[in-house]
This record gives structure tokens, C-alpha cells and sequence, in this order.
């Protein structure tokens, strides 16, 4: 599983190991270490959706307004900015 650290962490640590070196001693493995030592940021892939209307069968007599996240393609009947199933992040409708 990847890891993920904020930049100006790893900027902080690089600009620390180079100012606090004595001599010309630098060494990959300073560098290294220091980072190593960043904690990783508790971070989720993000998914990404748009809704989807779903188009009844002719068998249907009533026309509803369902949708369905592109991404899980559960269908439900409002529009959130993100789906209550798998937490898609909606980019909008097919029809926008």
C-alpha cells in the first residue's frame, strides 16, 4: 500500500539534514532517514461518479426518476453530491 506524506514535511526534513550537517558529509542515507522518519497522512483513494438515470422497462407503468451511481450502479432517487452506498464523488448528471 502506497504511502502518502505532506511535501512541505519532506522539504523541512531535506533543508534540516543539509543546514545541520557538519562538513560536506552528506549522504543519501541522511536524507533518507530523515524522511523516513515523516509520519504517512491517513489518506483514501477518492472515487470518483456521475448520476445516471435509469431508464425503466416498457413492462413498468410507472415512469420514475431513478439514478444510479456510475460508479456502484445502485440506483436510488435524489441527486447527493456524493453516493450514500459507495462515496463516489459525483461529477454531475449524464444529461449536463
Amino acid at each position: 500500500m502506497a504511502e502518502y506524506i505532506e511535501r512541505e514535511y519532506a522539504v523541512d526534513a531535506v533543508v534540516d539534514v543539509y543546514y545541520n550537517t557538519p562538513d560536506i558529509d552528506l549522504s543519501c542515507e541522511k536524507f533518507e532517514t530523515a524522511i523516513l522518519k515523516i509520519p504517512a497522512a491517513d489518506v483514501a483513494p477518492v472515487r470518483h461518479g456521475c448520476w445516471e438515470r435509469v431508464i425503466p422497462s416498457k413492462s413498468s407503468a410507472k415512469w420514475s426518476t431513478k439514478v444510479s451511481c456510475s460508479n456502484c450502479h445502485i440506483a436510488g432517487y435524489t441527486h447527493h453530491k456524493y453516493c450514500p452506498s459507495c462515496g463516489a464523488k459525483m461529477r454531475g448528471s449524464d444529461d449536463e
